[in-house]
């Protein structure tokens, strides 16, 4: 046993550089695994901060059908559900805002185009609502301005830090006017950058306007693709969302082809993708590393 174990040593010593790759390669596999195993669990934990931030009361209102096997692991999701925007209509906006135990609900409507200052353009995600939608999405604060008035009829923006930078620079953007399309559009509001969230970071990249001009930019194509809800503070947003359910099926003539989720839905929900998303990296990083344990083998 012992003159085993000094020839090992001994053949090791005398194959440094073969020694070396080979421990090199090992290294490398195992920490490429492990590496990704924890971003994916810190992505994972980074989501769920951001969705518990967001407020145990806070649901959203998708089009298509969100089944309670998809958000257990039991079934399929199609990710095409969520950008649905032919499904919610105006009709079920007013239905929800009527609805006993909503404190408030923002629509939330997609423009594709750019945005112009002078020669300068930024490309951020252009979204139409109303002014309560801030209101709502209580993980968003303003860092100076206003919001803008629903009833105006005013061609407003809302902008956030990567649109400011692009646009302005360090200049001050309120009260400056840009162009969507060939719209114009007053600056009346800049969003506060988000911190400590990987996610968070997306809403740097995020521009509001007016539901209604929204609307218009659209060729006058009402494009809701998804509806939040903030409940009341002292409301069970279970019963909520079942009141909900009940009141949107009778303007979709019974068919259940949308789904209203609550905070556990999306937790769940974005688990289930985020689970599926790490083992598929996981796999390939464990097939690169049983590639390199044969090679291994084979010196």
């Amino acid at each position: 046993m012992i003159s085993n174990i000094k020839g090992a040593f001994s053949s090791i010593w005398n194959n440094k550089v073969t020694s070396l790759l080979t421990i090199l390669g090992v290294v490398i596999g195992v920490t490429s695994v492990i590496v990704l195993i924890s971003l994916g669990q810190g992505l994972k934990n980074d989501v769920s901060s951001l969705i518990q931030g967001l407020g145990s009361n806070i649901m959203g209102v998708i089009g298509g059908k969100i089944d309670a096997a998809s958000m257990q692991g039991g079934g399929q999701v199609n990710p095409a559900q969520f950008i649905a925007t032919d499904i919610l209509t105006e009709k079920d906006l007013q239905t929800i805002q009527n609805t006993d135990g909503v404190q408030v609900a923002a629509p939330m409507s997609l423009v594709s185009s750019t945005i112009k200052y002078n020669e300068k353009i930024a490309t951020p995600l252009i979204m139409g609502t109303t002014s309560q939608f801030i209101e709502t999405v209580g993980i968003l604060k303003l860092e100076s301005g206003r919001v803008f008035d629903n009833n105006s009829g005013e061609k407003s923006i809302i902008i956030a830090s990567n649109t400011k930078e692009a646009l302005f620079g360090n200049n001050d953007p309120i009260g400056k006017r840009v162009m969507i399309s060939d719209t114009g559009f007053t600056v009346v509001g800049l969003l506060k950058k988000p911190s400590g969230s990987v996610i968070g970071g997306e809403y740097d990249n995020m521009t509001l306007i007016p539901f209604d001009a929204a609307t218009a930019l659209n060729k006058n194509q009402v494009k809701i693709y998804r509806i939040m809800v903030k409940a009341a503070d002292n409301s069970d947003p279970k019963a909520v969302k079942e009141t909900l359910t009940r009141s949107l099926l009778k303007n979709h003539n019974n068919e259940e082809n949308f789904s209203v989720l609550t905070q556990d839905d999306l937790l769940g929900l974005f688990d289930q993708f985020l689970d599926l998303a790490t083992t598929m990296v996981t796999a390939i990083a464990a097939i690169s590393l049983i590639v390199g344990g044969i090679g291994i083998m084979n010196i």
